[in-house]
């Protein structure tokens, strides 16, 4: 029992580690102007499209059962009404909207953090996939967030 915790544990450890990717160094400037625009991107990014979604549905009288069908559409052998497939259009063209304006945003605070996009993407891949990268910026996490 206490080998195969060890094994476990150990399997665990490894494949954190395993993500992070060691040929990617990061000077202490480019980590905190990092940490500055990604603050400045949670707080400047456009607001989730949730309730945008529901009114969308509220507008072409789509019932959950058929929003579920237009959102999983692989599962349902159905044919579409006028209705849904504008929708579904509508739901495309939000979402398509959503993504540029997160992408603009992303670009305003990089140039405003002075950070190229190809940096900021880089150093975003290894924040969300190393946890001793994320505690390696935690100093500049408290610095800017207060």
């Amino acid at each position: 029992m206490k080998l195969s915790l060890t094994l476990i544990f150990s399997v665990l450890f490894f494949s954190i580690v395993a993500q992070c990717d060691p040929l990617l160094i990061f000077t202490e400037v480019e980590k905190e102007n990092f940490v500055k625009a990604y603050i400045q991107v949670k707080q400047d990014k456009p607001p989730k499209i949730d309730q945008q979604l529901y009114a969308l549905a509220r507008k072409y009288d789509i019932s959950p059962a058929q929003f579920r069908q237009i959102q999983h559409p692989k599962e349902s052998q159905r044919i579409w009404s006028n209705a849904e497939l504008e929708f579904k259009q509508d739901v495309i063209q939000l979402k398509n909207k959503n993504i540029r304006e997160l992408e603009n945003t992303i670009s305003n605070c990089c140039k405003a953090n002075n950070i190229s996009t190809g940096d900021y993407d880089k150093l975003l891949y290894q924040y969300r996939s190393c946890m001793k990268f994320q505690r390696s910026l935690s100093q500049y996490f408290k610095k800017w967030m207060n």
